[in-house]
Order: structure tokens, then C-alpha cells, then sequence
């Protein structure tokens, strides 16, 4: 419910202010096949261009994918939340306290590698502790967060040092 209060809210006033700048550069770099773009990899433009093309450059539509990931964003704080055995009141909790943190409500409205960047990591962390906890011990959770996290990379490559810092800190403090 959180999550979708968050969506629709940023679908609200997804139109009230011009397309921002990284927009723009990302659906224009997008246009073009590369490997990735100096700043970049390329997952986001490819998406921007693909996305601004099918809702025919229309900003509010535009900005329906921005929206969506920021409310899974929050879906995954709630789900985070269940993994560590949390009443159903506190996962409700958690997902509020993700939807009110300043990144979520300042990049959820835009289309921009960060936005799809907390979603994917997010998810991938969240795949990480769900093969941490599962019994008996299957490869397919593991398969799953290493499929994630490549995919992650390929909007900001960050998301490998932070799963190298979880499996550090498993390693140095043990499996709880």
C-alpha cells in the first residue's frame, strides 16, 4: 500500500516541471549502439531511448518507469524487513521510513541511473539475504542475486562493491 501511494503520488506531479537534463542525455546517448558512455554503462540510455520512443516523448508517461521503481523500491524495504522475521505492522513501518528518505523522493521522479540503481541494488541485497537464510542451502537464490547484481552493474557499477562488503562482513562476523 506504501509503495503505491509513493507511485501514485510521483505519478501526480510527474508533469508539473520540464524534462531535466540527464533526461535528455540519456535518451540521445541511448540513440546510438555503444558499449557504454564515459560516464555511464549503457542500460539506462537504451532504456531512455526505448522508453521516450514508445510513449512518443509525452513527459508524464515518460516518467511512469521513474515511478515505478522507487515504489518497488519501497516494496523491497517492506521485504527486507519480512526476511528478518518483522511483525506485519513493522513491515509497513519500514516501507514508510524507505518512502519518505530523501533519495526516494528525489530521484524517484526522474529518469536517471540512480533511480534504477537503488531499485536494482536494493533487490539484488535483498536476493543476497534471501540465499543467506534459505534452507538447505540451494545455488538457485545465489544464481539469482549474481544475475541481479549484473544486471545492476549495468546501470551504475557500485552494486559489486556493496555485495563484496556483505559477503566480507558474513565472512568476518559468520552467518546469524
Amino acid at each position: 500500500m506504501v509503495a503505491g501511494v509513493v507511485v501514485l503520488t510521483l505519478l501526480l506531479v510527474a508533469g508539473r516541471y520540464g524534462f531535466h537534463g540527464d533526461e535528455f542525455y540519456f535518451v540521445v546517448t541511448g540513440r546510438h549502439l555503444q558499449v557504454a558512455a564515459p560516464d555511464n554503462p549503457m542500460l539506462v540510455p537504451y532504456l531512455a531511448a526505448g522508453w521516450y520512443g514508445l510513449v512518443s516523448g509525452h513527459l508524464w508517461a515518460f516518467r511512469v518507469l521513474p515511478a515505478l521503481a522507487a515504489g518497488a523500491y519501497v516494496l523491497l524495504g517492506a521485504l527486507m524487513a519480512r526476511e528478518f522475521s518483522a511483525a506485519p505492522r513493522h513491515q509497513v513501518a519500514a516501507a514508510a521510513a524507505v518512502a519518505m528518505t530523501a533519495l526516494t523522493l528525489a530521484v524517484g521522479h526522474l529518469f536517471s541511473t540512480t533511480t534504477f540503481d537503488m531499485v536494482t541494488t536494493a533487490a539484488a541485497v535483498w536476493l543476497f539475504v534471501r540465499a543467506m537464510r534459505s534452507e538447505p542451502q540451494r545455488w538457485t537464490p545465489w544464481i539469482a542475486a549474481g544475475v541481479l547484481t549484473g544486471v545492476a552493474m549495468e546501470i551504475n557499477i557500485l552494486a559489486a562493491p556493496l555485495l563484496v562488503c556483505c559477503l566480507l562482513g558474513v565472512v568476518i562476523c559468520g552467518v546469524r
